[in-house]
């Protein structure tokens, strides 16, 4: 009996490890069915900043005009993040799944060689009669960003580095102690990280929304421009996971607690700062995050974001939840290579950036002095001082005269016609019958 008993459990225990095993690889594949959608969401995005660029964020406005597309992907990227990731998450543990962030990179890439999501030219329109079908011509793919050698080795170094940081980094899969939060908030290395954060997100919005601070400006295509705008992006990104946790962790423990405890849970300051801080943050992230998807080419920026949302994640989380602490040396050191590697990459893939923005400013500056009409074809004339072209006097056997005897002076008015002289008739031949009529002799005409 005992033998069948000792089978039977080992039966059980393999089957529950098979089915452990097939939950985990479900999980992976919805985790990155996840990140497939945030990268399409991301491009729809980055295509917005180059068509809508012009309008209105919001939509509040008179014109009622605003950036359909940008809300369009940014409701896409949240349908994912809440329905698929928290799917994955149930699934499979977060330190299995982290590191699927990094195909986001290899997926932009895709995109962008094939020309997804760009500007496609519309075909002329073939006669009708040499139409098979009443649907519109299928428009040709737009043009293809080509990542060459060093844009390979700069996402190849990104990847690398995303996926060190998501394994060996903190991972934030424990509840917080809320006392313990409260006390980690009021140490150094959180007051620090929150005052000069924040005052560079701060800066960088006033650069470039204050109109005297114009000219200090970097170039909308500009390295700098992207790495700047996706670091700010990622700062508010954490700040908005963080004050997610806490609610989400206040609301776990106000279900799960007595009358007493739940008085209490809704004294605490740091939920109800969570609470006004969050939405706050959530616009700061979408606004830079708009700034980010316009300022360079899709194999540049998308990595530059999910690089730096993956570092920012952690090192926020693991000053604030004290994630640190529980992570060995080695792991620590390892943790601290894959932030280098990150950095290293974007850099790498900044140089293809600043030769692409380059070509771009060599491009519009040869289109626009194309266009530009030199001063040999077209002259500039002052019609206040230049002088009036004489006049062409025209034929009397070539202008018809009105039939009251009148002439057009010109001016818009009509004035009698005298006759002009025309001359002495030519002196007829010998023997000749002359018909000329004497006008001031002739009886009938007098």
């Amino acid at each position: 009996m005992s033998a069948c008993n000792a089978t039977a459990s080992s039966a059980d225990d393999a089957e529950a490890v098979q089915a452990e095993v097939v939950l985990k690889y479900t999980g992976i594949a919805v985790s990155v069915l996840s990140t497939f959608c945030s990268t399409m969401a991301f491009l729809v995005i980055k295509r917005s900043t180059e068509l809508e660029k012009d309008l209105p964020l919001c939509f509040f406005n008179k014109a009622r005009r605003w950036r359909k597309r940008f809300w369009c992907g940014f409701s896409f990227n949240l349908a994912a993040e809440i329905g698929l990731t928290s799917l994955a998450l149930s699934l499979a543990p977060l330190s299995v799944l982290a590191p699927t962030a990094a195909l986001s990179i290899v997926f932009a890439a895709g995109f962008a060689w094939l020309g997804c999501f760009g500007p496609r030219p519309r075909p002329p329109l073939a006669p009708a009669r040499a139409r098979r079908s009443h649907l519109p011509p299928r428009r040709a793919a737009g043009p293809r960003e080509r990542a060459g050698l060093i844009d390979f080795s700069g996402m190849a170094v990104a990847v690398t580095g995303v996926v060190i940081t998501c394994i060996f980094g903190p991972l934030g899969d424990g509840i917080p102690d809320m006392d313990k939060l409260a006390a980690a908030m009021r140490r150094p290395p959180f007051i620090l990280l929150t005052t000069f954060g924040w005052a560079g997100c701060l800066a960088w919005l006033l650069l470039w929304r204050v109109k005297a601070l114009e000219r200090f400006r970097p170039a909308r295509d500009a390295p700098i421009c992207a790495f700047v705008s996706g670091a700010t992006s990622a700062l508010c990104g954490a700040y908005s996971l963080m004050f997610f946790k806490i609610i989400m962790s206040n609301i776990r423990e106000f279900a799960s607690g007595d009358a007493e405890c739940q008085g209490s849970i809704l004294q605490r300051p740091m939920l109800w700062s969570s609470v006004v801080f969050l939405p706050l943050a959530a616009i700061g992230q979408m606004y830079f995050l708009e700034s980010t998807m316009g300022s360079g080419g899709t194999n540049y920026v998308i990595p530059c974001y999910t690089g730096l949302i993956v570092v920012g994640s952690a090192v926020v989380g693991g000053i604030v939840f004290e994630e640190f602490d529980n992570i060995q040396g080695t792991n620590l050191a390892l943790f601290l290579v894959g932030v280098l590697l990150v950095l290293v990459g974007l850099v790498i893939l900044s140089k293809s950036q600043a030769k692409r923005a380059r070509e771009s400013r060599r491009v519009r500056r040869e289109s626009a002095a194309s266009t530009e009409p030199s001063a040999e074809r077209r002259p500039s004339v002052d019609m206040a001082t230049s002088p009036t072209p004489p006049q062409r006097k025209r034929s009397p056997s070539r202008t018809p005269s009105p039939p009251d005897g009148s002439t057009d002076t010109g001016s818009g008015t009509s004035a009698p016609s005298s006759p002009e002289p025309l001359g002495d008739p030519p002196a007829a031949a010998p023997g000749a019958v002359s018909l000329a009529i004497d006008y001031d002799n002739d009886p009938l005409v007098a």
